[in-house]
């Protein structure tokens, strides 16, 4: 019986390592921050792209426009076509049919200031191209985006060129316009983290104003905002939390 249990054990032991080593993944082949991570499939295989971010030395000058793929299935990664234009920060990205939707952002400077730009760059990575789409109505970083009926990206909240906010902006990108849904009633806020599930769009933390020292808190709150299906317009939201 004990020689059992022993046996038992090992192979448990073996059993283990061997998912411990196949959940390792090779490491970014350069170490990155701030960076927009975005996971879709490509011709039947799960790609992870990382996109743009802050470098090593952690200067204004050493933000990237670099981009890489990584092939899970094979584990390895590979350098594709940068994103046109400087390299951002905080910018938000979503995957729609096999394309990828990089979204706002801000390029800093040497004296500390951050310039937030509504810029939308589309990436097909079947044709290895990027290509510019509609500038988004109110420029933020460190948003939040859902993706709906894999065609309508939501962009939830971020920080503004007037500080945080709620607003909720939808893109089509069918018709790659964009227009306003219903606003969060919560709390404006930036650094966020949320997701669009079941229909819904769901999400909760991140920074707010604050009326002291220092200028922002973190928060605790958290939203579920249901998407009317009868509004074909996909605009309108039942918010609650």
């Amino acid at each position: 019986m004990r020689k059992i249990l022993l046996l038992i054990m090992a192979l448990a032991v073996n059993v283990a390592s061997a998912m411990a080593a196949e959940e390792q993944l090779q490491p970014l082949p350069v170490p990155v921050s701030n960076n927009a991570v975005i996971g879709i499939k490509v011709n039947g295989q799960l790609l992870v792209y990382s996109m743009m971010g802050l470098g090593s030395k952690k200067s204004w000058n050493s933000v990237t426009s670099a981009c890489y793929a990584l092939n899970v299935k094979y584990d390895t990664w590979t350098a594709i076509k940068p994103v046109p234009g400087s390299g951002r920060l905080g910018a938000v990205a979503a995957g729609v049919k096999e394309q990828i939707f990089l979204m706002g952002g801000y390029v800093p400077d040497p004296k500390g200031g951050q310039a937030i730009v509504p810029d939308v760059a589309i990436y097909e990575p079947v044709a290895l191209r990027w290509y510019r789409g509609a500038e988004m109505p109110i420029a933020v970083r460190d948003a939040v985006a859902g993706v709906y009926r894999d065609r309508y990206i939501y962009v939830v909240g971020g920080f503004s060129k007037t500080g945080p906010t709620n607003e909720v902006q939808l893109y089509d990108s069918l018709t790659d316009k964009w227009s306003s849904a219903t606003s969060s009633p919560g709390t404006p806020v930036f650094g966020h983290a949320g997701s669009i599930v079941n229909g819904s769009i769901v999400y909760t933390g991140g920074a707010v104003t604050s009326s002291g020292k220092p200028a922002f808190t973190t928060s605790n709150e958290a939203w579920i905002g249901k998407i009317d299906k009868k509004d074909r317009s996909e605009n309108l939201f039942c918010w609650r939390h």
